[in-house]
């Protein structure tokens, strides 16, 4: 087995490659395009935010201060035409907090107080809220009848 080395082993060569001007206009508009998204993104997250605040604040007038029970709740079903072959449902049992806490999770959540957690599911871990959400649960129910019905 024959094999040459040649020392010293030889220099990269690097070329610059200058963009046209019509790659610049390109790249600028892409640019342009993905912060037009992001601020739109942004826009619509601040908007459906203050929705719930908004929401919020019309429960807490609602309730005038009186505690109040809550359940988040989730139906599940599989129908092959009229005939259902499957369907669930499930909950999460809790009450309104007194304000909103938290910066997980999404909706009502804020306001959602779990009584096990002494805390809003807004303030739980993903793995908590995963062992005790109403559609993980559902999700969960449905993968098992899925399995067990398999051909």
């Amino acid at each position: 087995m024959n094999s040459t080395i040649t020392f010293p082993p030889p220099e990269p060569t690097l070329k610059l490659v200058r963009p046209t001007p019509e790659r610049w206009a390109e790249t600028l508009a892409e640019e342009r395009r993905r912060l037009q998204e992001d601020h739109e993104a942004l826009r619509a997250r601040e908007q459906n935010l203050r929705d719930y605040e908004a929401r919020f604040a019309e429960i807490y007038r609602r309730l005038a201060g009186r505690p109040s029970s809550a359940r988040f709740v989730t139906a599940l079903a599989v129908a092959n035409g009229p005939e259902i072959l499957f369907e669930t449902e499930t909950t999460i049992e809790g009450a309104v907090a007194g304000a909103p806490r938290g910066d997980h999770g999404f909706g009502y959540d804020p306001i959602f107080w779990y009584p096990p957690f002494a805390r809003t599911t807004a303030e739980l871990t993903e793995q908590e809220k995963a062992i005790v959400s109403h559609r993980a649960r559902a999700f969960r129910d449905l993968r098992r009848f899925l399995v067990s019905h398999a051909r």
